[in-house]
């Protein structure tokens, strides 16, 4: 059976997504090589960050337009400046820095958040020391959050959240590599929910998700993940 490919209702126009960046730029990677097999209903217009970073680097060898603000705190006028310019409807913040009200409510865009755990849990921590705080805790089950950014430090409502159990015995880059890739389903769940895609479908790695899958995973092979690196 051949893998279903969702399309966009003829003629509508595809949601601009501008990404805030500090890293490698993974989730990123992950939602522009998605929309490259399949007819997406959105585009990364731009990636802008606060460091010269891999997420700058696959930007520019995609033809993204790209821009590093450094210092960033002091810049902060043109980092508006340059989101208005751009008129996005979604903007992700994966970007390693708190941002002041003046930056999420400088346009009428959604601006989003993905988190490597399984929201209220170890909110205010970054990447996968989400994981580390989690073994320490034992925790049964984890996960990642896509939600909406609010003066609240990791407290906006959520819009997305993939889980699964955890084998604290196993290799800790296993766990975290199942995580990511949670965290990037999540994402691209609550952007398709943002573009009013609302299927729902079953997951082909037997984690749980909420809402359903909007989208057939069955075309995220270890090729296509291993190029998301």
């Amino acid at each position: 059976m051949l893998p279903i490919v969702l399309r966009r209702k003829e003629g509508s126009m595809k949601k601009r997504i501008i990404v805030l960046a500090s890293g490698g730029g993974g989730t990123m990677k992950f939602l522009h090589r998605y929309s490259q097999i399949a007819d997406a209903p959105y585009e990364i217009k731009s990636i802008i960050a606060d460091r010269d970073c891999g997420a700058v680097d696959y930007g520019n060898a995609n033809g993204m337009m790209t821009k590093v603000i450094k210092p960033w705190r002091s810049r902060i006028p043109e980092v508006v400046e340059d989101i208005r310019s751009i008129n996005p409807d979604i903007v992700i913040t994966n970007i390693s820095k708190i941002l002041p009200e003046e930056v999420f409510t400088c346009c009428k865009a959604t601006f989003i958040n993905l988190h490597y755990s399984l929201l209220p849990s170890f909110g205010g921590v970054i990447g996968f020391k989400t994981v580390e705080m989690a073994k320490e805790k034992q925790s049964r089950i984890i996960g990642a959050t896509c939600h909406l950014v609010t003066a609240e430090l990791d407290g906006g409502p959520i819009l997305a959240q993939g889980a699964m159990p955890v084998d604290w015995s196993e290799e800790i880059e296993s766990i975290e590599k199942n995580v990511f890739r949670i965290a990037c389903k999540s994402i691209l769940v609550a952007i398709m929910n943002l573009c009013d895609i609302k299927n729902s479908m079953a997951s082909s790695d037997g984690f749980m998700y909420s809402p359903s899958l909007n989208f057939d995973d069955k075309l995220l092979n270890e090729s296509f993940w291993a190029s998301t690196l």
